[in-house]
């Protein structure tokens, strides 16, 4: 005569995970770039939005920051993009978590009175700093700091 004991449950039976992310012990593993309970968070949702206020630094030299857009990339589930309103062409950067790495590429400015033109080369990486309010992103090749507000 056989007694039931015990029944085993398992801890991934109820969870749904989406996003091509997998249940282990209960709890979901993600895929890369997605994140929250059960998958169904972009990682790079927290970054997208209009910065409307911010400051830089460069070479010991402190200014004000005009209107940053971080939107996200036409082709690439985890990249964004940065557009300064000042360089010839946006930046883009990879989102992992809470942090971005800016992977070198080209870019240029030109100053609409004079028509000075330059162009460079740009790296760098930010994260944001929720204590602080702030995304905060540094180009390595210039020693720039640019550290925007958080939007509401």
């Amino acid at each position: 005569m056989l007694l039931p004991c015990c029944t085993i449950e398992d801890p991934c039976e109820d969870l749904k995970c989406i996003n091509q992310g997998r249940c282990r012990d209960g709890s979901c593993d993600c895929a890369a770039g997605f994140e929250g309970d059960n998958c169904e968070i972009r990682e790079i949702e927290k970054y997208l939005g209009t910065y409307l206020r911010g400051q830089g630094s460069c070479n010991n030299v402190d200014f004000v920051l005009g209107t940053h857009v971080i939107t996200e990339h036409p082709f690439e589930n985890r990249m964004i993009v940065i557009d300064d309103g000042v360089l010839d062409v946006p930046i883009t950067a990879e989102v992992d978590g809470w942090n971005f790495v800016i992977p070198r590429q080209q870019n240029g400015y030109t100053d609409p009175q004079t028509n000075f033109s330059e162009d460079f080369e740009i790296w760098g990486q930010g994260w944001i700093d929720l204590q602080a309010g702030l995304l905060i992103y540094k180009l390595d090749n210039t020693g720039c700091e640019y550290q925007l507000e958080l939007p509401n």
